[in-house]
Formats: C-alpha cells, sequence, structure tokens
C-alpha cells in the first residue's frame, strides 16, 4: 500500500510538471507546435524514473 502511494505520487508530480492531461490512471502526451525535441528529451527519463524502470 505505502508503495502504491508512493509511486501515485511520483506521478501526479511528474504530471503536474508536463502538465499531463489524465483521465484516471493514464496519461497522454499532447504536443503542440511550441514543443521542442529537448522538451520530450526531459520528460521520458521523468516517466521512466517514476514507473521505477
Amino acid at each position: 500500500m505505502i508503495r502504491k502511494a508512493a509511486r501515485l505520487m511520483r506521478r501526479d508530480a511528474v504530471c503536474r510538471r508536463y502538465h499531463l492531461a489524465t483521465e484516471g490512471d493514464p496519461a497522454h502526451v499532447i504536443t503542440l507546435p511550441h514543443v521542442r525535441e529537448a522538451m520530450i528529451d526531459e520528460l521520458c527519463p521523468a516517466f521512466t524514473e517514476q514507473r521505477g524502470r
């Protein structure tokens, strides 16, 4: 239970930082013209880190 709560807190932090659209458990990455490759390069490690991989 504590692990799950910690994982959810990390996920929520990533969602807030990158303004991901969430609906329940899934989150959607929506890119717009101003989103640069460097921004995606920052998101990918943050996402995989919060998943514990």
